[in-house]
């Protein structure tokens, strides 16, 4: 059996059951070269045909992760999670690596469980935080958030808004309404904003001045991409942008309610809070949702 195998062709081939196959695959989660949550995506997806298949499997971002830094580690996993490698198999047996390159989508549910609450699980099992990154988080919420009157707001521009992935994205006018009409109606009064672009930072501050709060995250100030998905992205380190945008996430899902469009961003923010009550603008505006299973309870 050729080397070259990866075990999403195996789970394809309908191989992986240990009683057919000559060895038993070690899976190696590799990046996909994508943003932060597109390949946290991946890996979730990975993590849970390895449960589901009781195989040892590995998170491996190397240097293909657009966050990888080899100052900081040979694995950015690592970085801001305290575990990479994960045993469903059997002590003893030996184990071949084989690569997983399945993509971010159709995550295998957990019986009896949707898609978000299913997400959701395999978050809280396999995306335990460094203690540094979840004291942050929390140093942030105490800080500024108004307990259970905050309002989180994500609004993603720079290579979204020239139209990349075939994205149709919103003008900063629709979020702008939105947030005015959470504020009016008195569930919140406080905005917690994650944005790529500083010029949503400042529209925002000249709308709803210091009700609105916000990371010290970098952001771009001519349409320059922050991650370097399809541009050469804003200087800085990649270690840095990865924790800027899983701090972010991670903020909103700390909100009481969140406006969204289309984002992986807030895919992650809505599985980590399966809770977490949320306005569709796509849905709104455009009468479809590229993500419709986060609205299937």
């Amino acid at each position: 059996m050729s080397l070259s195998l990866t075990a999403y062709t195996l789970q394809r081939a309908g191989l992986v059951a240990l009683g057919r196959l000559p060895f038993a695959p070690r899976v190696a989660i590799q990046s996909g070269g994508c943003g932060f949550f597109g390949d946290l995506f991946i890996a979730l997806n990975g993590l849970r045909f390895a449960e589901l298949h009781n195989l040892v499997a590995e998170v491996v971002w190397g240097p293909k992760s657009l966050y990888f830094d080899a100052s900081a580690g040979p694995n950015a996993w690592t970085y801001y999670f305290r575990e990479s490698r994960f045993s469903f198999g059997r002590p003893g047996r030996t184990y071949w690596s084989l690569p997983f390159r399945a993509g971010a989508q159709e995550f295998h549910r957990y019986n009896g469980l949707s898609t978000r609450a299913s997400v959701h699980r395999a978050i809280e099992r396999f995306c335990v935080l460094r203690p540094e990154l979840a004291a942050e988080v929390d140093t942030f919420v105490n800080a500024e958030f108004v307990p259970g009157r905050t309002l989180g707001v994500h609004v993603r521009l720079t290579d979204a808004a020239a139209g990349r992935e075939n994205r149709r994205v919103l003008s900063l006018d629709h979020f702008i309404d939105a947030t005015r009409d959470c504020l009016h109606s008195g569930e919140a009064e406080r905005i917690f904003l994650a944005s790529d672009e500083q010029r949503t930072i400042d529209r925002y501050i000249a709308e709803f001045g210091d009700r609105v709060v916000f990371s010290p995250a970098l952001r771009s100030v001519d349409g320059t991409s922050i991650h370097g998905h399809y541009d050469g992205g804003v200087a800085g380190s990649s270690f840095g942008k990865g924790r800027d945008v899983l701090v972010d996430a991670l903020l909103l899902a700390q909100c009481n309610h969140l406006i969204r469009s289309h984002s992986r961003v807030t895919c992650f923010s809505l599985c980590a809070n399966a809770t977490l009550s949320f306005t569709d603008l796509d849905l709104k505006h455009f009468g479809s949702s590229q993500t419709p299973w986060l609205h299937r309870v």
